[in-house]
């Protein structure tokens, strides 16, 4: 708001992210109060849906979007119809986020045990290309390798989805897994029948240094993610096919 003002529970609950979380308490005798008379059944039926028209909502504070699906993510809410629709990233307004908060909610999304349909998610509705653009630009594109079968994206996330079900809740092997091979689509020679990848490890690890810089990340975190995607063809040598 433009200013601020003492106003109502009602109106209160009105300006909050979803109908889930726009409960209060009456603390002098613990009676839940639920203005929107939404809150308490969304709660129950695990829905995430917004007080106002959801585009309002949204331009409000476009982190909201974000939110959405990490809730989806970590707390198993499904979105509803046009809550879900609404999601877009508006001009002049998500596009201005701090690069902070847009990094604590993707951080979440990434280590849910829905982190690869909620990146999907994120791309499907616009708001990937303003996180990891490089990965957008990757999105299809055909290694066309006699080492792969799967194009660039679903590599990625195939290798994310082995990391993740390696019971190991580490963010920096995440991140690496997400981005061990995110150069590829801009460094390749074609040989008329192959792609070949020479010292894509090498690139890949200066472009996963580049987004997490962007994104803010400590020194430390991006020189060990960086050190896991240089090295990891090296690691391969350990593999038994």
């Amino acid at each position: 708001p433009d200013q601020i003002k003492q106003t109502t529970i009602g109106e209160d609950a009105l300006r909050r992210d979803f109908c889930c979380n726009a409960l209060y308490k009456r603390v002098v005798d613990d009676v839940i109060l639920d203005p929107t008379g939404r809150g308490l059944s969304d709660c129950r039926d695990r829905i995430l849906r917004t007080p106002l028209e959801p585009k309002k909502t949204y331009i409000d504070d476009p982190l909201r979007m974000l939110r959405a699906i990490r809730f989806y993510c970590t707390k198993n809410f499904e979105i509803e119809e046009e809550t879900k629709s609404c999601i877009y990233p508006y001009s002049n307004s998500y596009e201005k986020l701090s690069k902070e908060r847009i990094r604590d909610e993707f951080e979440k999304i990434l280590m849910s045990s829905k982190a690869i349909e909620g990146i999907e998610l994120l791309h499907n509705h616009g708001l990937l290309k303003n996180i990891i653009p490089e990965l957008v630009e990757a999105w299809n594109f055909d290694q066309c390798s006699k080492y792969h079968s799967l194009n660039l994206r679903d590599h990625l996330f195939s290798v994310l989805r082995l990391v993740m079900g390696s019971g190991e809740d580490c963010l920096e092997l995440r991140w690496s897994a997400l981005l061990h091979d995110i150069s590829k689509y801009k460094h390749f020679s074609w040989d008329g029948t192959y792609k070949h990848f020479k010292l894509h490890e090498i690139y890949s690890s200066y472009a996963a240094e580049k987004i997490l810089i962007r994104l803010k990340y400590s020194n430390e975190f991006i020189s060990n993610v960086s050190i896991l995607v240089r090295n990891h063809m090296r690691f391969k040598q350990q593999y038994d096919y």
